[in-house]
């Protein structure tokens, strides 16, 4: 090298040892070739330690770190304050800017690291806990949030006392839309309803629920009653009473009355055929009144006596005292009434089932029984359809009464203005089958008919008896 004028001398670089080196054999080329692949990835994972050990560093200093409240006045997550959830200010711009509005400062920017706290928002907007229905099982399943999350469209709506009022905001926005608002207030309203219905009815069964007498006697009085009635106490005289019971033949049929319906029987979802009436009548005054009306299908009579119970020990219970039971004299009622003794056995005298001290008696009924005599004097097959009975001054002689003496009757004044048999008409005469069991025709009971008779018998050569 040539030396000059602003130029370094530089001795000469010896490539002796290193010539020398290779020359020895000790580093062949594919060795060092290997040597400088491994440094290479040395390097490598070298930075990428380096890359996780700052990455953690930065996630730990980042969740290390409490995000506290934006909104203004508010001490959530702050030393002084309590420990609350927060929530990151939402992507959509629109909601963005709405949730500006609530935090309540000037010239407000949220920044990724901007929060408001749960006690802004309403708790049906907080979600702490998930849902999940299970097909298979039917059940609703819930599991509680590690971190509790915010309804879609949230807004905080609960500000800062201390926010002064010149950035307090003048009105709720509201994200929802149209028909969800009218259906969000129509459920309000309809829960609204079921309350008061419900407080309603709790209320007004509590002033008209009774177990006895006196009860009843409070809740009348409590109650009130309108100036056109008049409220009568009873006392022990109309507490003596006899229980009728009367079978009435219905048309089944079905009626909806006032959200409810009506037509079905007691012991089955068919319509009801027939109803049994409980009627109660006072011994000892002119107090009458019906107690239950039993609409069925079908009755047996195992089924009738165990709601006869019913009924007795319902009256013997709020001081009624049951002295005699009366029904017809059909197969059903006479096997019900039985089996109040053990062995069933029919009788007149059984025990009281509340008081066993004290019996009731059973009779039939003998509007029933004279219905039955003349329903079977109507169905007489024999000539002159004829009813035989026994003298009441000798019962050794039988007497005659003939259905035909009545129809000669009608015959013979049909064309007259005046009759003695004015009762007497066609549809009297020949009554269908439903007018034999239902409709009680007057047929020869009236004295003026057999007045008729002995005067015109003689004439027209017929016989009254």
């Amino acid at each position: 090298m040539g030396e000059g004028l602003g130029t370094v001398a530089t001795p000469p670089i010896s490539r002796k040892p290193f010539i020398q080196f290779r020359r020895s054999g000790h580093v062949t080329p594919k060795k060092a070739k290997q040597y400088s692949i491994l440094y290479l990835y040395s390097a490598i994972a070298a930075f990428f330690v380096r890359c996780a050990w700052i990455h953690f560093i930065y996630l730990k200093i980042r969740y290390s770190m409490v995000y506290k409240c934006s909104v203004f006045g508010c001490k959530g997550n702050y030393a002084s304050g309590q420990k609350v959830s927060i929530f990151k200010f939402p992507k959509d711009p629109k909601l963005s800017k709405i949730w500006e509005t609530r935090v309540m400062r000037e010239n407000f920017k949220p920044t990724t690291s901007s929060r408001v706290c749960e006690m802004h928002f309403r708790k049906e907007d907080v979600l702490r806990e998930t849902e999940y229905f299970d097909e298979k099982s039917g059940t609703l399943l819930r599991s509680p949030l590690q971190y509790p999350k915010l309804k879609e469209g949230a807004i905080p709506m609960l500000v800062s006392d201390k926010c002064p009022p010149s950035l307090q905001p003048t009105m709720m926005a509201s994200r929802e839309s149209p028909s969800k608002k009218r259906r969000r207030l129509e459920d309000k309203l309809v829960r609204k309803a079921q309350v008061a219905s419900i407080e309603t009815a709790n209320y007004y069964l509590k002033r008209v629920t009774f177990t006895n007498l006196a009860e009843l006697k409070q809740c009348v009085i409590s109650q009130g009653t309108d100036v056109y009635w008049t409220t009568i106490f009873k006392g022990d005289k109309d507490k003596t009473i006899s229980l009728m019971i009367d079978e009435i033949h219905l048309r089944p049929t079905y009626d909806y009355v006032g959200g409810k319906l009506y037509g079905m029987s007691y012991n089955s979802s068919n319509a009801a055929t027939s109803a049994f009436v409980f009627m109660v009548q006072s011994l000892l005054s002119s107090y009458k009144d019906v107690a239950h009306i039993l609409p069925v299908s079908t009755l047996t009579a195992e089924m009738f006596h165990s709601f006869l119970n019913k009924v007795i020990v319902g009256l013997e219970t709020i001081g009624f005292k049951v002295i005699v039971v009366v029904t017809d004299n059909n197969a059903i009622n006479k096997k019900a009434v039985s089996l109040f003794a053990n062995p069933p056995k029919l009788k007149i005298r059984y025990t009281n089932p509340v008081y066993s001290e004290r019996d009731f008696f059973f009779i039939f009924d003998t509007v029933h029984i004279l219905k039955c005599v003349r329903n079977n004097w109507l169905c007489q097959k024999n000539y002159g359809t004829c009813m035989f009975y026994p003298s009441f001054d000798n019962f050794s002689l039988f007497k005659t009464a003939s259905f035909q003496v009545l129809k000669k009757l009608h015959e013979i004044e049909s064309e007259k203005l005046l009759k003695y048999g004015y009762g007497l008409t066609q549809k009297a005469l020949a009554p269908t089958s439903f007018e034999k069991t239902v409709k009680h025709q007057q047929l020869g009971y009236k004295y003026i008919i057999a007045e008729g008779l002995d005067l015109l018998g003689a004439e027209n050569n017929i016989s009254s008896s």
